[in-house]
């Protein structure tokens, strides 16, 4: 397994100036995929990301779908990205119920790691770290 992931890596360094975006753009894709299939039979390779998605799906109370499609852009983030997507989802909720006044207007938890909305500018710097997954309004969190 290991030398299949690390000719990805050398053709894709070695070969940035060899061919065009588009190119380059499906060869990523295929090595992404190799990684969710190889994620998806050893766990431990995900790395974090059952806590994220536990965490994100309490915290939001939406439905647990598009689970492959998360995983997929959990794979491409740093260790410092998915550290900051767990610490940040309490903020984010936060920030939505401040925006929208509820949290059916949150996003999935594909769409939260695809739009990287961990690195926002929040409204409130001191959101609380407890699970607000029930609340509809910034009431039901104080």
């Amino acid at each position: 397994m290991k030398k299949i992931e690390t000719f990805f890596e050398e053709t894709i360094s070695s070969s940035l100036d060899l061919f065009d975006s588009t190119d380059m753009m499906n060869f990523a894709e295929a090595y992404y995929a190799y990684r969710l299939k190889e994620a998806v039979k050893d766990p431990s390779k995900l790395d974090g990301f059952d806590e994220f998605w536990t965490k994100y799906h309490e915290k939001t109370n939406k439905p647990k779908t598009d689970r492959d499609a998360a995983i997929k852009y959990w794979l491409k983030m740093t260790q410092k990205e998915k550290i900051a997507a767990i610490d940040n989802i309490g903020k984010y909720c936060l920030s939505v119920i401040m925006q929208g006044g509820t949290l059916k207007y949150a996003k999935k938890a594909r769409t939260y790691l695809a739009d990287k909305n961990y690195n926002d500018e929040f409204e409130s710097a001191n959101a609380p770290s407890y699970s607000i997954g029930q609340a509809k309004s910034i009431e039901d969190i104080h």
